[in-house]
């Protein structure tokens, strides 16, 4: 059974898109970066070290904990996408 890792994370949503993160994974530190400055939150986020699997986990894990709340919260900006069907020439 695999253990819980320690992670800090803290997330602002009226932020301006700052990102302080360490997950010990460049590439998910540079996503996770973009995700931040794209939707306008600041985050910082620290993982501890461990295997690649479990620092994507733990990483993903908290992020999601800490932005359940506010994604929900009543006047939450929501992004959306739609289908829209093209005339028949």
């Amino acid at each position: 059974m695999a253990t819980a890792r320690r992670s800090a994370v803290r997330v602002v949503v009226d932020g301006q898109g700052s990102a302080n993160v360490s997950t010990g994974l460049p590439v998910l530190d540079h996503l996770l970066g973009l995700l931040a400055e794209h939707a306008d939150f600041d985050l910082t986020l620290e993982v501890e070290p461990g295997g690649i699997d479990t620092e994507v986990a733990a990483a993903g894990r908290a992020l999601g904990q800490e932005l359940y709340e506010p994604l929900r919260a009543d006047g939450a900006r929501h992004h959306a996408s739609a289908r829209t069907s093209s005339p028949r020439s």
